[in-house]
């Protein structure tokens, strides 16, 4: 099992970012990682990276399609390769396309497509926020309730 837990941090106009340290590379061979910085967004349901990180990776381009998120045309990338930092090691994802993200600051968006392979879960103790990740999962649901999942409205 692989697992991350990182602090969130506050941003000016009081919005929480959970960021942590990535390293990618293009897929299918032995090169060289490039180190970068991922945003973890559950309100996005594909992962996406810089058009800036994307040329220094050497991926290539695939189609412009429609982002499903924002309507916005973007460009696609083939062949990314992932590894997310643990403190067992190493989380390793290739994804065989990704569309392109144009936050300043980030290199890479880590969509609902890789967090929705694992347990993801925000705590907030003392002030402080927290997030963390594992995969694979545990195979327990996390029920802060106790009163098992309700169905969601029609």
């Amino acid at each position: 099992m692989q697992a991350l837990t990182y602090r969130a941090r506050e941003t000016s106009d009081g919005a929480l970012e959970l960021t942590t340290p990535i390293r990618v590379r293009r897929g299918g061979g032995d090169l060289p990682w490039q180190d970068g910085i991922a945003l973890w967004d559950t309100g996005a349901s594909d992962t996406c990276i810089t058009p800036a990180m994307a040329e220094r990776l050497g991926l290539a381009k695939a189609e412009r399609v429609k982002n499903r998120d924002t309507g916005e045309e973007v460009q696609t990338y083939r062949d990314l390769a992932i590894e997310l930092h643990t403190s067992t090691g190493r989380f390793p994802v290739t994804l065989n396309r990704v569309h392109e993200n144009r936050l300043t600051g980030i290199d890479v968006i880590v969509g609902m497509d890789i967090i929705g392979c694992g347990d993801f879960a925000v705590t907030r103790v003392g002030g402080e926020v927290w997030f963390t990740f594992r995969c694979p999962p545990r195979g327990k649901h996390i029920d802060f309730a106790g009163t098992g999942a309700k169905d969601p409205p029609p």
